[in-house]
């Protein structure tokens, strides 16, 4: 697969990964403030499939793996800072 082509995206065009990224990570910041880290970072993956499912279901477009592994990859950034600033994972 060719990067430029990961990185390119239906909705967003060459931003979409960009946004799934920020996205996730913004996401698993507000959970934060309610839910312990673990539980942020599940329920901030969840919201991200549940948005590939109703891409599916409603706009018709296919799921994209390459978007849940950046929505990861955004969750993965926020975790690993907040570890790095003494936050338990439980």
């Amino acid at each position: 697969m060719e990067v430029g082509k990961f990185f390119t995206g239906v909705y967003y065009g060459k931003y979409d990964k960009t946004v799934h990224f920020f996205a996730s990570a913004g996401v698993t910041v507000v959970l934060l403030s309610m839910l312990p880290l673990w539980a942020a970072a599940a329920v901030a993956f969840l919201v991200g499939l549940g948005k590939e499912i109703v891409d599916r279901r409603v706009r018709h477009l296919r799921i994209d793996p390459n978007d849940l592994a950046v929505n990861a990859l955004g969750i993965a950034a926020v975790v690993g800072i907040a570890l790095a600033a003494g936050l338990s994972w439980g």
